[in-house]
C-alpha cells in the first residue's frame, strides 16, 4: 500500500498480534534484570510509531504498549520502521483502566514506571534510571493522561535550550532509551 518500494516487492504473513502474557513472557531470562518496556499512549501518528519502533529495535527494547488510540502497525509505520517492526512487538492494551492494569501488572514483575513529561523539574540525567523500566510516552500535541502521570514513579524531562517546549515523542524516545541503554549495558 505505498509508492516508496525502492524497486524491492515482497509477499510475507502479517506478523500476529501478541497480548500482554505473550509479550512478558518473550523478556528472556538473560535480559530479565535488565528490561525496557515502552508505552505509547495517543500516539496517533504512524511516522512517529515507526521511528519509535525503530529506536526501541536499535536500543533492544521488545516490547511496545500501545494505548488509546495508538495504531496498529500500518504500511506507513513499517516503512518509517526500517526493519525495527519485525523486532518489536507492539501490543494493544486498550486506554484508561486497562492502561492502569498493564502498568500495575509490570510494576508486580518489578518494573518502575517512568514518565516523560516537559512540565517537570527533574531532568534527564538528574537522577539514576532504573535497569528495569516501563517508560511512558504521551502523544504529540498532550503528552501523557493526568492519570499515567500520576501512576509514574519517576517523571523527567529532557532539557534543552529552552527555543522549544519539547522535543517530538520519537526523537523525545531516543534520547531517553540511548540514556537506559547507555547507562544499563
Amino acid at each position: 500500500e505505498t509508492v516508496h518500494h525502492d524497486g524491492v516487492c515482497f509477499i510475507a504473513r502479517e506478523k500476529p498480534v501478541r497480548d500482554v502474557d505473550d509479550a512478558l513472557r518473550a523478556l528472556t531470562p538473560r535480559t530479565a534484570s535488565r528490561s525496557v518496556v515502552v508505552l505509547l499512549e495517543d500516539v496517533k501518528n504512524p511516522h512517529n510509531l515507526g521511528a519509535i519502533l525503530r529506536v526501541c529495535a536499535h536500543f533492544g527494547v521488545r516490547v511496545v504498549l500501545a494505548a488509546g488510540a495508538t495504531p496498529s502497525l500500518s504500511p506507513a509505520a513499517m516503512r518509517t520502521a526500517e526493519g525495527g517492526a519485525e523486532y518489536v512487538d507492539v501490543v494493544p492494551i486498550g486506554s484508561g483502566e486497562d492502561a492502569a492494569r498493564v502498568v500495575e501488572r509490570l510494576r508486580g514483575a518489578g518494573f518502575q514506571v517512568v514518565a516523560t513529561s516537559s512540565h517537570t523539574n527533574a531532568k534527564l540525567g538528574d537522577a539514576k534510571l532504573p535497569a528495569r523500566a516501563l517508560v511512558l510516552f504521551g502523544s504529540e500535541g498532550e503528552g501523557l493522561s493526568r492519570a499515567l502521570l500520576d501512576d509514574a514513579d519517576v517523571t523527567i524531562a529532557i532539557p534543552g535550550s529552552g527555543a522549544l517546549e519539547s522535543l517530538n515523542v520519537a526523537c523525545a524516545s531516543s534520547v531517553i532509551l540511548w540514556e537506559l541503554f547507555h547507562s544499563h549495558r
